[in-house]
């Protein structure tokens, strides 16, 4: 590992552990944000209702930071030595699991804050695609090259981009959602970018999406 590459690992290892003491204080002072969710029942050709729900997202977001050091703690055991393959990964599933349950989490508060109120299907469809999507791309490497694949792929992300864009729009959390992109984009890039992808690259950059996101759920639970 190179200086540069270990100073980089240990900082984003640093950042991903202390967020979650800053998320407790914050937690201490701030009564913490409302999940709002509404469900819409069509009444006859002409109107239909909607019942707003709101739930509180205090625990979700403390399961997340819990999640998200716990990650980190375990990324330091890892040495980074050898390349990004299926074996490599099947002897780190339980790390390998846990981050996309971190990013599944990430994804679903910070759509919700974004989108507040939204509907319950918009939320579980585009917190769990984008994250399906984002792992089946990063997995690409590991599985014969197909370019029919890899175009179905590239055109439900983009499907799924302007989908979330129009939602977020209308609530003026367009950096919120750009900040997810480029933290999304981060973890595409460390694991497909090169022809030879090492683990070294692949832990740096889920530890770089991980205090990335941290940062937006902590801003987005203080405003």
């Amino acid at each position: 590992m190179m200086p540069n590459d270990a100073s980089i690992q240990h900082l984003m290892q640093a950042l991903s552990v202390s967020q979650l003491a800053i998320l407790l204080i914050l937690m201490s002072y701030f009564p913490g944000p409302e999940l709002r969710v509404f469900t819409a029942t069509i009444l006859n050709n002409a109107t239909m209702s909607a019942e707003v729900e709101s739930y509180g997202a205090g625990p979700l977001y403390l399961a997340t930071s819990v999640i998200t050091a716990a990650f980190a703690v375990a990324s330091r055991r890892l040495d980074g030595v050898g390349q990004y393959c299926a074996e490599t990964l099947q002897e780190v599933a339980s790390w390998d699991m846990s981050f996309w349950a971190s990013m599944l989490l990430h994804h679903t508060l910070l759509i919700a804050f974004m989108c507040s109120p939204c509907d319950w299907y918009f939320l579980i469809l585009t917190a769990g695609g984008s994250t399906l999507l984002v792992m089946l791309l990063a997995r690409q490497p590991l599985v014969d090259p197909s370019r029919s694949r890899d175009y179905v792929l590239q055109f439900v992300v983009f499907c799924m981009v302007f989908m979330l864009y129009t939602a977020v729009r209308q609530h003026d959390h367009v950096g919120f959602f750009a900040g997810m992109l480029l933290m999304n984009g981060l973890v595409l890039v460390g694991h497909a970018f090169e022809a030879d992808v090492t683990m070294e690259t692949v832990i740096n950059s889920r530890l770089c999406y991980c205090a990335g996101m941290s940062v937006m759920l902590l801003a987005s639970y203080a405003v």
